[in-house]
Order: structure tokens, then C-alpha cells, then sequence
């Protein structure tokens, strides 16, 4: 996810609509090879909501991976955070 998240005050909404995935970690984890979360830290728009995620999937125990870099909410970061994540995604 890029740039992505979800907003602290709509948490319990979140775990309601995604109740099933949240219920079996185990499962998510074998599934999702890569659960990347990545972020600029001038990101105004989504780095509480991108935090919010990485801490409510790390409390149910789904494996993730947050990645706070500079920059904003622009194409030009999630252009750099595609290319790093195909390369561990295709390792």
C-alpha cells in the first residue's frame, strides 16, 4: 500500500468490514508474501491512517512491513516505492 491506510477514527468501522481477514493471521500470512505499507513522512493525507494500519495488523498478527520515507502524497514517491517494492517482491 502507498500512501494508504486507515483513518485512526475509523478503526472500528475497518475491523468490522474486514472481520474475516483479520480473524485468521495465519492464513493471511502464508498467503501475502509481501504486506508492504510505504509512506512519506510529509505525507499529510496518509501518514496517520498508513501507522494506524501497520499497528492494527501488527495487534491481530497479520505480518506487514511499514516504511516511512521522505517526501509527500506524490506520483514521484510512489514511483520510487514501486520499484523497490517489485524488487523484494520478485526476489
Amino acid at each position: 500500500m502507498w500512501s494508504a491506510g486507515v483513518n485512526p477514527q475509523l478503526t472500528a468501522e475497518f475491523e468490522k468490514r474486514a472481520a474475516a481477514f483479520l480473524a485468521d493471521p495465519d492464513r493471511i500470512n502464508k498467503l501475502v508474501k509481501v504486506f508492504s505499507i510505504t509512506v512519506g513522512d510529509k505525507d499529510t493525507l496518509a501518514l496517520a491512517g498508513s501507522k494506524n494500519l501497520a499497528q492494527l495488523l501488527d495487534s491481530r498478527g497479520i505480518q506487514n512491513k511499514l516504511e516511512i520515507g521522505g517526501g509527500g502524497h506524490t506520483w514521484i514517491h510512489w514511483r520510487r516505492y514501486l520499484n523497490e517494492y517489485a524488487q523484494v517482491l520478485f526476489r
